[in-house]
């Protein structure tokens, strides 16, 4: 199975357990004696159909387009949701008819557990860069169990298992998203690191080249940094790279992204950008850093730019932005550094 297709077989599987629990919900709502907790199990049903119309829409959205590859082992993850799917469906059916609160709040809680998967942080990333919109289903999904843990205290007061269970189900959800951030940031500096930069960088660069933007790229190494480490040691060194990678991150668009390329080497990506512009941003990281770096340890960077159009394929098209961006950082070493050198 292709790239595409495991992609979109993902999606289908976390569409089918979201239509699941909207069902579910609506059941529970149905039994429900009292009328506040009827309202509260519709409102999660509304809630998991809003989830539903954002696969609904992700799959349009990738319908006829070049996707890029979101998992590193995408066959595994398919998997783990086949089987999670498969789990809720054969549980659901006998949460249909429960009528005891106790009983439907751990169904609803098993509901919800089955339903999480790190896969789901990496597809929402994806969907509001396809969408290019500020929605974060994300932090969506984190209100909707911030509410659920509240009912669960509300409805649960005698039951301090429910509660329990509970601050279980969203302290795993956050968990699982902090690991999912941590994978992808470099420890040191705090910004993204390797694989987390290529993979957004891929993302980003699928995005400009349907729009028909240009994309920039900043390679920004530190100056002398070999030196910094011979003369203060490697523990003023590691100081000198964390606080340059923030002078970095503070200096460029919200929209751009930063990341540790190597060493003391980063790259920033810009994936709408015209090249003047690109050159100023440039400008603007080298003397953030020369003066954000003056009290405590001096130091200065040289920066390469580059900007290119996709015209002919992202992993090409990345490829050829980023060795283009090199050349032009050998260029400011050779200029006598602490310079920016653009097209």
């Amino acid at each position: 199975m292709q790239d595409r297709e495991q992609l979109i077989a993902i999606v289908e599987q976390c569409l089918a357990m979201d239509r699941i629990a909207v069902t579910v919900y609506r059941a529970l709502a149905v039994n429900s004696d009292r009328a506040d907790l009827a309202e509260f199990w519709r409102e999660m049903a509304a809630e998991e159909e809003g989830h539903v119309a954002a696969w609904v829409d992700l799959l349009g959205l990738m319908f006829d387009r070049e996707i890029p590859s979101l998992f590193q082992n995408p066959q595994r993850t398919l998997r783990e949701l086949t089987a999670q799917r498969e789990l809720v469906r054969s549980e659901s059916a006998r949460y249909l008819g429960l009528t005891d609160v106790r009983e439907q709040f751990l169904a609803a809680f098993r509901l919800e557990f089955y339903v999480m998967h790190p896969a789901l942080e990496r597809l929402w990333h994806f969907y509001r860069i396809l969408r290019e919109s500020g929605r974060d289903p994300g932090a969506d999904y984190e209100n909707h169990l911030r509410k659920f843990v509240t009912a669960m205290e509300r409805w649960g007061a005698a039951s301090p298992e429910m509660r329990l269970l509970g601050e279980a189900a969203q302290r795993f959800w956050t968990q699982l998203r902090e690991l999912s951030h941590e994978a992808t940031v470099d420890v040191l500096t705090r910004v993204l690191n390797r694989r987390g930069l290529f993979s957004h960088m891929k993302l980003l660069a699928y995005l400009s080249r349907r729009n028909e933007f240009t994309a920039g790229a900043l390679l920004v190494d530190i100056d002398n940094f070999k030196l910094i480490n011979d003369s203060h040691g490697h523990q003023v060194g590691d100081e000198v790279l964390a606080s340059v990678a923030q002078l970095i991150s503070g200096a460029v668009r919200k929209s751009d992204i930063v990341g540790r390329y190597g060493g003391e080497e980063f790259l920033v990506f810009l994936p709408q950008i015209d090249r003047a512009s690109l050159a100023a941003i440039g400008e603007k990281i080298r003397g953030a850093v020369e003066c954000g770096t003056r009290e405590r340890i001096p130091a200065t960077v040289s920066v390469g730019a580059a900007a290119t159009t996709f015209a002919e394929g992202v992993e090409q098209g990345l490829e050829r932005l980023i060795r283009a961006a090199d050349r032009q950082l050998y260029a400011a070493k050779g200029a006598g550094r602490n310079v920016v050198v653009a097209p």
